[in-house]
């Protein structure tokens, strides 16, 4: 019992002492109904697409660019007015992309 003890401490037979083979961490708490809900809306997501496959192809614009359209960008007299932009893309296609990497899922089964 002493000798591991020992070997606990790093040898110095002091307890509670962190040592280089054990070191005491945080506990970390995580938000379970968080946590639950966002499974839940993933698993209807991939009900809903299972049930009517072309909801993958719905399109939808969205607005990139800088927030502020009247904000200057640049340097050193090298200023340009930066606008909004509208971009295509497809929204479920990329939740969907999203929900693939997240699990690891390939050729629809998680390896």
């Amino acid at each position: 019992m002493a000798k591991a003890k020992k070997s606990l401490t790093g040898g110095k037979g002091e307890e509670g002492l962190p040592t280089d083979t054990y070191r005491s961490t945080n506990k970390v708490s995580v938000d379970r109904t968080k946590k639950t809900e966002e499974l839940k809306s993933e698993l209807d997501f991939i009900r809903q697409l299972k049930a009517n496959p072309s909801i993958i192809n719905e399109k939808a614009t969205r607005r990139v660019g800088v927030p502020d359209p009247d904000r200057l960008l640049g340097t050193r007299g090298n200023l340009t007015y930066q606008q909004y932009r509208d971009e295509e893309y497809q929204p479920n296609a990329e939740k969907l992309n999203k929900i693939v990497s997240k699990y690891g899922i390939k050729n629809g089964t998680m390896d």
